[in-house]
């Protein structure tokens, strides 16, 4: 039995140190009425990616979209999420999950009586400077003062 291992350079490894954070910890951003709470960003994955506790109330939901710098993967913890990507809707219920490749339009409404959490998360890192710049902006704005922000960040609304 032979074992093969792999020697990455030590200049190619970024100097990542462990993370372990609590409940309440990580900032809380408002994202048009949503709040996104960043668990890992990008600084500490090494740009691998940005993990999101994110919450929304029933019946909100996301309009259709296209991410041109990021993937993004929503995983239902409490709740119900309808997700659309490329056209097609697929109903989550808590442990189900949907993957949204960068290129192709998506979406997501909040369906059932209760709140929805899920995890969210986007890779390369580097999404949380997005809902930063959103709460940054007040939370909730007018839809063409959003829409500036969406693009500026790399995206397009369906």
């Amino acid at each position: 039995m032979t074992t093969e291992t792999t020697t990455i350079p030590a200049g190619n490894v970024p100097a990542l140190q462990p993370v372990a954070r609590g409940p309440e910890d990580g900032r809380v951003m408002n994202v048009m009425g949503h709040m996104a709470r960043l668990l890992l960003s990008r600084e500490d994955t090494g740009g691998a990616f940005s993990l999101f506790d994110y919450r929304s109330e029933a019946g909100s939901g996301v309009p259709p979209h296209v991410h041109h710098n990021e993937d993004e993967v929503w995983l239902v913890l409490e709740g119900a999420l309808e997700v659309t990507v490329g056209g097609v809707t697929h109903r989550l219920e808590p442990g189900g999950m949907a993957f949204g490749p960068r290129g192709i339009e998506h979406g997501f409404q909040c369906v059932g009586d209760t709140p929805t959490r899920f995890i969210l998360i986007a890779s390369p890192g580097g999404f949380e400077r997005f809902f930063a710049d959103v709460d940054d902006a007040g939370g909730v704005m007018p839809v063409p003062q959003f829409v500036e922000i969406v693009r500026r960040h790399g995206m397009t609304m369906g």
